[in-house]
């Protein structure tokens, strides 16, 4: 009988390589998933924002609503492509902002609450 040399040795070792090459694979895309993620929760977040700004310098009577929605969105890393207002049932007026974060974009849109006499928001 002949006896041929085992090499379970080597064989687990390559087998250990490609098991975490594998692995590192699989993490990077994870990051990279969660990277697109985290910048499409940020340019929301930004949306959001730069519609409530110009609800609150509208409400002010102060003309530049629009320019308040585009200084927030630059402050945060976004282009503002759009902040259009809508007029309301209740009278007020309605925002809706448009922010782009490279190629992600985002929008919001935003209306003051109507107050009554006594000073609440609710009826």
């Amino acid at each position: 009988m002949i006896r041929r040399p085992r090499s379970d040795r080597g064989s687990v070792v390559w087998w250990a390589v490609a098991v975490v090459g594998c692995a590192l694979v699989m993490l990077s895309g994870l990051v990279l998933v969660a990277q697109g993620s985290v910048r499409a929760a940020q340019a929301q977040a930004v949306a959001d924002l730069a519609a409530l700004a110009a609800v609150g310098v509208d409400e002010s009577g102060s003309p530049s609503a629009g320019a308040m929605a585009e200084v927030i969105s630059a402050r945060n890393g976004c282009s503002l492509r759009s902040a259009n207002p809508q007029p309301t049932v209740s009278g007020g007026r309605r925002w809706r902002v448009w922010v782009a974060k490279g190629p992600i974009e985002a929008t919001a849109a935003a209306e003051p609450e109507p107050v009554h006499a006594s000073g609440s928001t609710s009826p």
